[in-house]
């Protein structure tokens, strides 16, 4: 289930992206999230507490990274409403280069969940652990 999730935290996050896109190639706003606390990923990052000390290091590095991630989206965001398609497109560039960071980070821990998993290890703690 943990896994399933994750997954589809991963999928909400590039589809995030691809709205940004869309956003700046067609230099008009669309309904978009940039709180990071907010979005479907955001969601999902901030209900669950990993633990592990081989994976908790790259799941809490996700976190600022994630939220940076969304100020730039912010920013695009501001940039379209001034016409600024310059502007618009070196943000957008700032926020795929920390999606692929959120990505990387992400498939990591995935990794790390499937090697603990396959030697019968938890990886998944309480918030008060």
């Amino acid at each position: 289930e943990l896994m399933q999730n994750l997954n589809k935290a991963r999928e909400a996050h590039k589809n995030w992206v691809d709205n940004l896109k869309r956003i700046v190639d067609e230099m008009r706003t669309y309904p978009i999230q940039t709180n990071g606390t907010k979005c479907a990923f955001g969601h999902f990052y901030n209900s669950i507490y990993i633990n592990h000390p081989s994976i908790k290091d790259d799941w809490k590095a996700i976190d600022s990274i994630h939220i940076e991630l969304h100020n730039f989206g912010h920013k695009v965001i501001e940039s379209v409403k001034e016409k600024n398609k310059s502007e618009a497109q070196e943000y957008y560039n700032e926020a795929e280069e920390l999606s692929k960071q959120v990505v990387s980070y992400l498939d990591k821990v995935i990794s790390g969940i499937e090697e603990q998993d396959r030697k019968g290890i938890q990886i998944l703690g309480s918030a008060s652990s």
